[in-house]
C-alpha cells in the first residue's frame, strides 16, 4: 500500500505521490542561491533532495483505506514497522547513489525521532547513526558546519514542497494547514531578509509567494496530483490503474 500526501476537498481527497513531492522538493532546491550550500558539494545536496523519498518507490501499486480515518494512508498514519523498513530501504540505495546524499538523507530521516519515539524506531536510529559515522569516515574531513547547512537546506525543500502539498492552491493565509501559519519552521538561516522563518502564501491557483526569498529567481515547475471521490475511498482498496492524474502548474514568486 502506498502512502501519500492526502489533503481533503469536498467530493473526496487529493492524493500526491511521495515521489512527486520529492521532484518538487528537488526542483526547489535546484533554484536556491548557490551562497547558501557555502561553496561545496552542491551537486550532492541537489542529489539527496531529489532522492529523499527514494524509501517509497517499491511499494505495492495500490492505496488501502485506514480503517481509523476512512481515508487513504498518508506518511504520517502508515503504519511504522512497515515505514521503517521502506526507510532502511531507501536510505541503503540513496547512500549507493552517492554517499553525501546518503548521509544528508539518515540525518534527515533520523530527526523525524525523538527521545518518546516507539521502541520499535530505536534500532533503526541506532544503525542510521552507525550508517553517518561509516560515511563520514569514508568521505575524510567534512566541516560539520557545512553539513548542517546542507541538512537545512534538505528540510527546507522538503516543507517548502510540502507546503505546496498539503494547501489547496489559492487558500487564504487563515486557512492554511497549520503547520505553516506562522511560516517554514526552522527556516531562519536560509532567510536572506534576517532572523525570521520564510514565510509563505498562495497568490493564486497557481502562484506561491515566498517572503524572505533565498532563490536566484522565480521560476516555474508542476506537481501531479489526483482527485479521489468518497466512493473510492469507501471500497477499501483504490487500484492505481482507476487514478487518473492531473498536472499542477506552480510558480515561485518574490
Amino acid at each position: 500500500m502506498k502512502p501519500m500526501i492526502i489533503r481533503k476537498h469536498e467530493e473526496g481527497f487529493i492524493l500526491i505521490h511521495q515521489h512527486e513531492h520529492a521532484k518538487l522538493s528537488g526542483d526547489i532546491c535546484s533554484n536556491m542561491n548557490k551562497e547558501l550550500f557555502l561553496n561545496a558539494n552542491i551537486p550532492d545536496v541537489v542529489t539527496a533532495v531529489y532522492e529523499h523519498d527514494r524509501s517509497w518507490i517499491r511499494l505495492d501499486p495500490q492505496y488501502q483505506v485506514n480503517p481509523d480515518t476512512h481515508s487513504p494512508y498518508s506518511f504520517q498514519d502508515y503504519p511504522l514497522e512497515e515505514k521503517i523498513i521502506a526507510y532502511t530501504q531507501g536510505l541503503d540505495e540513496t547512500e549507493e547513489i552517492n554517499k553525501y546524499a546518503g548521509l544528508l538523507c539518515s540525518l534527515h530521516y533520523v530527526s523525524f525521532f525523538d527521545n518518546w519515539s516507539p521502541p520499535e524506531s530505536k534500532s533503526f536510529i541506532e544503525k542510521e547513526k552507525q550508517k553517518q559515522v561509516k560515511i563520514l569516515a569514508e568521505l575524510g574531513h567534512v566541516d560539520r558546519k557545512v553539513i548542517e547547512a546542507h541538512l537545512n537546506i534538505l528540510q527546507f525543500c522538503d516543507r517548502l514542497s510540502l507546503y505546496v502539498c498539503l494547501n489547496d492552491p489559492g487558500v487564504p493565509k487563515n486557512k492554511e494547514h497549520e503547520w505553516y501559519r506562522e511560516g517554514i519552521s526552522h527556516s531562519e538561516s536560509i532567510n536572506p531578509s534576517g532572523n525570521m522563518p520564510i514565510r509563505t502564501s498562495w497568490m493564486s491557483d497557481y502562484e506561491v509567494q515566498v517572503a524572505g526569498f533565498p532563490f536566484t529567481d522565480e521560476f516555474e515547475t508542476w506537481i501531479r496530483y489526483s482527485r479521489v471521490s468518497k466512493e473510492h475511498v469507501d471500497s477499501g482498496v483504490i487500484h492505481a490503474e482507476k487514478i487518473k492524474w492531473e498536472d499542477q502548474r506552480v510558480i515561485f514568486r518574490r
